[in-house]
C-alpha cells in the first residue's frame, strides 16, 4: 500500500501535475498575456484536490490491515501443517 501511495505522489508531483496544469491552461485559454480565466482554473484545481482527499476514506484502516495480516498468518500456518502431513505420509 505504501508503494502505491508513493508512486501516486511521485507521479502527481513530478509529471501528472504539470501535464494537468498545462491542459487546464490550454482548455481555459490562459496564456502569458491573458490570465482572465485563472481564478476558474484555481477553483477547479482546488475542487479536484478535495475530490482526491475524499478518496482517502477508501484506504484500509490500521485495524483492517491487522485483521488481514492475522488471516494471512492463519492461512500460512494451515498451509505449513498440510505440507508437513503430506511429507510425513509420502515417506
Amino acid at each position: 500500500m505504501f508503494a502505491i501511495v508513493t508512486a501516486c505522489l511521485t507521479f502527481s508531483s513530478d509529471w501528472g501535475g504539470d501535464m494537468l496544469g498545462a491542459a487546464l491552461c490550454q482548455w481555459f485559454g490562459i496564456t502569458a498575456k491573458d490570465m482572465g480565466n485563472l481564478p476558474q482554473v484555481i477553483l477547479l484545481k482546488a475542487l479536484l484536490l478535495v475530490l482526491a482527499v475524499a478518496f482517502v476514506g477508501i484506504l484500509p484502516t490500521d485495524r483492517a490491515l491487522r485483521e488481514l495480516g492475522l488471516q494471512l498468518n492463519r492461512m500460512e500456518d494451515d498451509d505449513d501443517s498440510i505440507e508437513e502431513e503430506t511429507a510425513r505420509f509420502s515417506l
